[in-house]
């Protein structure tokens, strides 16, 4: 080992207690992780070129598929991509897959690869899943079909991927509204469970004042000794209690904040109709 050099460190996968122990926490966002799937990345990319799907994009696309559609005359691109959001210490908060659909037109003129808007991505969606399905019933995909789509998919997909990342824009706010929302609530909830358990405390610890008169034996000796004990350890949940009120529902409203976006390529998907096979 060179001098200076720190031995390893054991690795864990799930969120350390506390900062400064002696493990090291392997998550989505650490460097040597990051290091790791670029390799696989760069080599998913460099088999997709050499195969016949037209991968291997500056968006690493490497993933094409083209689903014969029985039911619309017209074919369709649809671009996905995979929407995460992360919270502290890597946690995953939100996952989703964002599709955007367009004209496909052969021509490349006019609203070529231009989305319609979100109602036609639902559609378009929903009628894929449709479709798929159903694959073994529809036609194949002629080999010349194939090849002339799969030397146009990257470009394809480059021009479509600024609309998929203007729409995982969009669903990223509402996710993020609906997160905040969700740990205000747990926060509130959370409050509310500490104070009720104030006022139980409270309660029993006022029921039990003059319980035991000043009466002889050991048995009444005995029997204060407990009570006094069990007040005093009431009395330290009370405390307790008032600290966490102040830290504990801003803790939990915290698990609940956005610390990492990440808009990662899935595929392209051509919905060509078999009239045009």
């Amino acid at each position: 080992m060179a001098q200076g050099k720190e031995p390893p460190q054991p690795v864990v996968f799930k969120p350390l207690d506390r900062m400064g122990e002696s493990r090291v926490h392997l998550h989505l966002e650490h460097p040597f992780v990051q290091r790791i799937l670029g390799r696989f990345q760069a080599q998913a990319s460099r088999g997709a070129s050499r195969g016949s799907s037209g991968g291997g994009s500056s968006q690493d696309l490497a993933r094409v598929t083209i689903v014969p559609d029985d039911r619309r005359g017209e074919p369709r691109a649809v671009a996905i991509g995979r929407l995460s959001l992360f919270g502290p210490g890597a946690a995953r908060l939100h996952d989703e897959l964002v599709a955007v659909a367009a004209p496909y037109r052969e021509s490349k003129e006019g609203d070529h690869l231009v989305p319609r808007g979100p109602a036609e991505d639902k559609e378009a969606i929903a009628h894929l899943e449709e479709l798929l399905v159903r694959a073994r019933e529809l036609p194949a995909i002629p080999p010349a079909l194939a090849t002339r789509l799969a030397a146009s998919a990257e470009g394809d997909f480059a021009r479509m991927w600024k609309h998929v990342r203007d729409e995982a824009e969009g669903r990223a706010h509402q996710a993020a509204q609906l997160l905040a929302a969700r740990g205000e609530k747990e926060a509130d909830d959370l409050r509310a469970i500490l104070r009720d358990q104030r006022v139980a405390i409270e309660k029993e610890v006022h029921s039990q004042l003059g319980l035991f008169p000043e009466l002889d034996g050991e048995a009444q000796r005995r029997a204060r000794e407990q009570a006094n004990a069990e007040r005093e350890g009431m009395r330290k949940r009370l405390g307790r209690i008032e600290h966490e009120l102040g830290a504990e529902p801003d803790e939990l409203r915290a698990l609940f904040a956005i610390s990492l976006r990440r808009l990662v390529p899935v595929g392209l998907v051509y919905l060509w109709p078999v009239t045009s096979l």
